[in-house]
């Protein structure tokens, strides 16, 4: 019987370390603050050319772009960036011979999954934690609520997780990380392109008179991670974080599955 080890264990040191020691780790990093940066340099571009005197609605109005801007280039890098992190965690294994030798030994099944899981997942959540800070100072101008921004690091958050879990998953089943990568990308554009079309083509068809389906498609539009980052300000705090604090949870439920 193997003896209770308390702490994360020698797959996540050993995991760590080696995700630590990547190029593409650093590439990545490096990738999300130039996007961020030229994001904000052509939202700047369409405002150099205004006047000096500038009243406080068009400053509102400012920040909502830029904190829409911030928001928007987060969320793709995540979806972007969650699936290639997680892709090959087993399939490299499996094709190197690895993975038998790491069975043999006395180490437990959710030690070797969560291990792996957790080592890929830092950087990815380490990537929604340091755009928040940028978001927050963005808020100053006025435009975005406080709720929008953590309603926006919740969304983050569960797509992060559920993009890395998602790739891991089907990393056990694929035998390339281009196939489980494509696979995985597959479902997100599903998720992300396919469903609010659906949606909207139901709002614009009349879903009241399609009957219960056609309000279920409807509601396929909400669902989204991109469709819930856009603020509505005609809605509460509470009911805005009632809708991304449920997508976090589900997001959580699906990954823990």
């Amino acid at each position: 019987m193997a003896s209770l080890r308390i702490g994360p264990g020698p797959v996540f040191a050993c995991e760590w370390l080696r995700i630590s020691r990547r190029w593409q780790l650093f590439a990545a990093r490096s990738l999300s603050i130039g996007l961020v940066l030229l994001g904000l340099a052509f939202t700047w571009g369409s405002w150099s050319g205004r006047e000096a005197e500038v009243d406080l609605a068009l400053l509102a109005f400012l920040g909502q772009i830029i904190y829409a801007t911030i928001a928007t280039i987060e969320l793709t890098l995540v979806l972007v960036a969650a699936p290639a992190a997680t892709a090959g965690s087993v399939c490299l294994d499996k094709a190197r011979g690895s993975l038998i030798q790491v069975m043999a030994t006395d180490l437990t099944d959710s030690e070797i999954v969560l291990g792996k899981l957790a080592a890929a997942l830092i950087p990815v959540v380490g990537l929604v934690f340091c755009a928040f800070p940028v978001q927050m100072l963005a808020s100053l101008l006025g435009g975005s609520d406080p709720a929008a921004l953590f309603g926006t690091l919740q969304v983050a958050l569960g797509s992060a997780v559920l993009g890395c879990t998602l790739a891991f998953a089907l990393s056990v089943w694929g035998r390339k990380v281009h196939e489980v990568l494509s696979a995985t990308y597959l479902v997100i554009v599903l998720w992300v392109v396919i469903l609010p079309f659906l949606g909207s083509a139901a709002r614009i068809a009349g879903w009241s008179t399609l009957g219960w389906w056609g309000e279920a498609l409807y509601l396929l539009e909400w669902v989204t991670p991109y469709a819930l980052i856009q603020p509505l300000y005609n809605e509460t705090a509470a009911a805005r974080l009632g809708r991304t604090s449920l997508f976090l949870g589900a997001s959580l439920g699906l990954s823990a599955l």
